[in-house]
């Protein structure tokens, strides 16, 4: 599989994600926010992950449910993901660096969210993986 995440220019739909855990680790919840290039939108707010998830777990948990509701969207239409593009924001450096490879998972509990993650933004065309201020998150998806 041939590793598709990169700078674009043009897409098809953006993504925005966050996730957290209250306390951390504790119950971890997240949302996300599908957009697409003419302007369609859907918000899916505070969605319960369960207990003992730390923050990055969330934020993982987060843009998977985010990247498999885009898949699942696209396959629905009788289309397929491989011939769109992503871009992705979210304000979890950890993820987004973890996720471009410039970040080693180090974290055990992470390795099979990180992989995951991966395998969902390589059924699309092309994946561009963006880090955020915290407050654009906050804007948007209202945590």
């Amino acid at each position: 599989m041939s590793n598709n995440i990169a700078e674009i220019n043009e897409y098809d739909y953006i993504l925005t994600f966050d996730g957290g855990a209250d306390p951390n680790p504790g119950r971890g919840y997240g949302s996300y926010h599908l957009k697409t290039r003419k302007g369609k939108e859907r918000l899916e707010s505070r969605i319960q992950f369960g207990d003992n998830m730390t923050n990055n777990q969330a934020e993982y948990t987060a843009l998977i449910s985010g990247l498999a509701d885009l898949v699942e969207t696209i396959e629905r239409a009788g289309k397929q993901p491989s011939t769109y593009s992503v871009r992705v924001w979210g304000d979890s450096n950890l993820v987004i660096q973890q996720l471009k490879g410039a970040w080693k998972v180090k974290d055990p509990k992470l390795e099979p969210l990180h992989r995951r993650a991966l395998e969902l933004s390589k059924r699309f065309k092309a994946t561009s993986l963006n880090w955020h201020d915290r407050s654009n998150s906050v804007r948007l998806l209202g945590h």
